[in-house]
């Protein structure tokens, strides 16, 4: 009787009270079932933006690349706010050019912020912040570091945000 009484229950329950996927998961769920395996592998796929930048940001549309990486030292030339913000431009544009438009996520290496750009905020690494014990302090640089108000990229590489504590090895 019990399982009988749950059965209509669920049978009958309302259904704006089940969960609703968002629409973000409904896309998400459309643009996989249109890729090809190339394109699903590309989507995963992170480049270098030096090796990006020399096939003429063709690369971005040959191989589907869903992600580009400017690591330690991995700057245009020369290294200006414009410069930046036209490369961003620029992959996204190539990205929007593929059979489905997706657009690239750009990260930078900011482990202590944006330091592959002249003029924009730096912050001791976070394992030096975590030592200074002062989790105040750790959380003030957090906001700021991996997203700087110089530029549009819209993923960054600082995966160390917490403050060191007393641990017995």
């Amino acid at each position: 009787m019990k399982y009988v009484s749950l059965f209509l229950l669920i049978l009958f329950l309302p259904f704006d009270l089940l969960p609703q996927r968002s629409i973000a998961d409904q896309r998400a769920d459309s643009l996989l079932s249109l890729m090809t395996l190339e394109e699903k592998i590309g989507q995963m796929t992170q480049a270098e933006r030096g090796t990006v930048v020399s096939s003429g940001l063709e690369d971005i549309k040959t191989y589907y690349l869903g992600s580009v990486l400017s690591g330690g030292g991995s700057v245009p030339s020369p290294n200006t706010v414009e410069n930046w913000v036209s490369l961003y431009n620029d992959m996204q544009a190539k990205a929007s050019s593929t059979r489905l438009g997706i657009p690239i996520l750009y990260g930078i290496d900011a482990v202590h912020g944006h330091n592959n750009l002249v003029g924009a905020v730096i912050f001791p690494h976070n394992i030096g912040l975590g030592c200074t014990r002062n989790p105040g302090l750790v959380e003030a640089t957090g906001p700021s570091a991996p997203v700087s108000p110089y530029h549009k990229m819209n993923s960054g590489a600082g995966p160390m945000k917490d403050s060191v504590s007393r641990q017995t090895w």
